[in-house]
């Protein structure tokens, strides 16, 4: 289901008196069941009163949804109602993907979601729910590939398959994003960390890395000042191995920004530029300006030792050895990797209580 194509589709629904509600949702007039179930559980929801509005939700048959829904297209609701709706089934999707025993079926608490959100009919605050909506769901199945949750309610035999699924989640509604807000740097970058990860070498697709490049490229054409799109163009395009230009974005990153983490990175990357041109003495420099960023993740003084091992500093190499080596071996002291591989998904949780507190009382 291509979600972007049907973007534009809205729905020209003018309230009249007979269907006008209240702020809670609720119709003035009595519409029977189960219209009236269906505002009233909306109405918990905004009330915050979520175990009461997915109880509810879930105890309606989605064919009753469906009717509901038809109901609201012919005769309109107000906004704030639509996308309340709309979030609360995104939630309840989310929920039956997230317990792996399925009360009810996500697809079509997200299917309904999305058709929610095409019958509001003013367009701009419309397209604004719908484009944070698609991020939303892309980032939540990426989420979810890296959740231990997965690896510990699946069975061995199927964990593969599994993150197989959840990956083309995350590729069909990264897509539909990006082909719905071309324009938007946040999407494209976001967009980018699925492919990246999907492109690694050694156990990726290619032409996801390609993807991933493209997609990092418009970004910093549309953002230019953003340092953490520069800094995954320029890793993209090391991996790559087009060298110059990996290079001239990650200068133009270390230009923007003054955060730690990005500066380790950025001179890992350049230092291993240096050394595939065989400029030890530049890698030196490089790689201990990393360390001397995070300190406390080990690869920075794994590649200084080996930088300075292949400059002949032997007994240098080996004091920076044995210090990287003292350092404990968790996943965030070898490189930050968690916070590299899981692209934007920290981004997850504040977009989604932002879209709640818009429609919440």
């Amino acid at each position: 289901m291509r979600l972007a194509a049907n973007l534009l589709i809205g729905f020209s629904v003018l309230l009249s008196a007979g269907v006008a509600q209240g702020d809670d949702c609720t119709f003035l007039l009595p519409k029977g069941f189960p219209v009236d179930e269906y505002a009233a559980i909306v109405t918990h929801y905004r009330n915050g009163q979520f175990t009461t509005a997915g109880t509810r939700l879930q105890a309606l048959a989605p064919q009753r949804v469906d009717e509901v829904l038809e109901f609201l297209r012919e005769n309109g609701w107000a906004e704030r109602c639509f996308f309340a709706a709309s979030l609360l089934h995104t939630e309840m999707g989310m929920r039956g993907e997230t317990v792996f025993v399925r009360p009810d079926d996500p697809e079509h608490h997200f299917a309904s979601a999305w058709k929610l959100t095409g019958f509001v009919p003013a367009e701009g605050s419309k397209e604004r729910f719908q484009r944070n909506w698609l991020l939303l769901m892309g980032l939540f199945y990426q989420k979810m590939i890296f959740d231990p949750e997965v690896v510990r309610q699946t069975e061995p035999e199927r964990l593969t398959d599994a993150r197989l699924e959840l990956l083309r989640g995350a590729h069909t509604y990264f897509n539909d994003a990006v082909e719905a807000f071309p324009r938007d740097p946040e999407i494209l970058l976001a967009a980018g960390t699925l492919f990246e990860w999907a492109g690694a070498p050694h156990f990726g697709e290619p032409r996801h890395l390609a993807k991933a490049e493209k997609l990092y490229e418009r970004a910093c054409r549309l953002d230019p000042n953003d340092a953490l799109a520069q800094l995954r163009y320029g890793t993209t395009l090391w991996k790559r191995r087009q060298s110059e230009k990996s290079a001239t974005a990650l200068r133009r990153a270390l230009e923007l920004s003054k955060d730690d983490e990005l500066i380790f990175r950025a001179h890992i990357a350049l230092g291993r530029i240096a050394v595939l041109e065989g400029n030890h003495q530049e890698a030196i420099s490089l790689f201990r300006s990393a360390r001397e960023a995070k300190p406390e993740w080990q690869v920075g003084s794994l590649a200084l030792s080996h930088a300075l091992h292949a400059a002949g500093a032997r007994d240098e190499s080996r004091r920076e050895l044995e210090r990287g080596l003292s350092i404990p071996r968790t996943d965030e002291n070898l490189f930050g990797w968690w916070s590299w591989e899981t692209g934007l998904i920290e981004r997850f949780m504040p977009l989604l209580e932002s879209m709640r507190n818009e429609v919440l009382f």
